[in-house]
């Protein structure tokens, strides 16, 4: 067994097993209205990062998925932003849902592999449907170079 933490608390996970959790985050940067989703969400998401795959292609594969599952889909920039020792790759986009425009700011970055457990590929997405103005992006980065690995 394999010791894990969450932020509530641990627990032992049998080997072999592999942390594909989300991490949700809700702000609302102006008067909250009751009932309404938080106007920008920051989620963190992990999948096992297949072997050989490096971010860059890791990236590639993902953004060739997405038309298939985002209506609308359309990449507005893609670029790398320094994360500590290594770069990530950060993608800025837009697609539609059943609600309207939605706008996204995804940075993916490498963790691992450590204590034996393989590399996974962490996505850092900020999301709002009110396109990506000064105060999501500020929001955003402020949140991501927050975090450390």
């Amino acid at each position: 067994m394999t010791p894990y933490r969450i932020q509530e608390g641990d627990l032992l996970l049998p080997e072999g097993t592999s942390d594909q959790s989300i991490a949700v985050f809700g702000l609302t940067l102006g008067q909250a209205l009751p009932g309404q989703p938080p106007e920008f969400s920051f989620v963190i998401s992990r999948q096992p990062l297949p072997t050989g795959m490096t971010i860059h292609t890791y990236t590639d594969q993902q953004l060739r998925n997405f038309p298939q599952i985002l209506n609308g889909f359309q990449i507005i920039e893609r670029t790398a932003v320094p994360m500590g020792s290594q770069v990530a790759a950060l993608v800025e986009l837009t697609w539609q849902s059943e609600r309207g425009p939605m706008y996204q700011r995804q940075a993916i970055l490498v963790c691992g592999p450590l204590e034996g457990r393989p590399a996974v590929a962490l996505a850092l997405t900020g999301t709002t449907r009110e396109g990506l103005q000064d105060k999501y992006r500020d929001t955003f980065f402020q949140m991501l170079y927050g975090f450390k690995l």
